[in-house]
């Protein structure tokens, strides 16, 4: 037979001191069976703030590496480089526009405009997201824009593009 539960209003002459210590006197299935619901929507709130977290860090932690990697690169082919205009000549970081989006932006070379370097993660740090990624095959990318100055009469710039062969149809419908 199932222990009845006193479901009473506060008492306004107990103190909410007194009302918490006999709220947390029991016997912890006792939670369980009267919370189900709430201890469920603990739990997977639990279990999103750890996937959050630990995506976030390991998207940075890409991110930071392959920015070791191609700062020195640009460093040496490019006068201007990184994602700050506040005029810091020092800073080199790589722009995080969201968890799994980073942008690296260089300039000042004779022949091309700009180049703007994309890193696309999956987007770890989300559960459901994670999985559709899964699902579809979805993997880290790098994009490359790197738009060739005008040498002629035109004004459009001539834009240089690396990508998967199957990814050639979506790109030229976007531009």
């Amino acid at each position: 037979m199932k222990e009845s539960v006193d479901f009473r209003m506060p008492d306004p002459k107990r103190g909410l001191k007194q009302q918490v210590i006999e709220f947390f006197q029991h016997e912890p299935i006792w939670y369980w069976t009267y919370f189900k619901f709430e201890m469920g929507c603990l739990s997977v709130f639990f279990i999103a703030f750890v996937v959050l977290s630990k995506g976030k860090s390991e998207n940075s932690k890409i991110a930071t590496n392959f920015g070791k990697v191609v700062i020195p690169t640009f460093f040496h082919e490019f006068t201007n480089i990184g994602c700050d205009f506040s005029g810091d000549k020092n800073n080199r970081a790589i722009l995080q526009k969201s968890y799994c989006d980073f942008d690296y932006f260089a300039s000042g070379r004779k022949n091309s405009l700009y180049c703007e370097l994309k890193l696309n993660l999956v987007r770890r740090h989300c559960i459901l997201t994670s999985i559709f990624d899964a699902f579809r095959g979805n993997s880290d990318r790098v994009e490359l824009h790197f738009p060739l100055a005008n040498v002629g009469q035109s004004t459009v710039p001539i834009e240089f593009l690396i990508i998967q062969k199957g990814l050639v149809k979506r790109k030229l419908k976007e531009n």
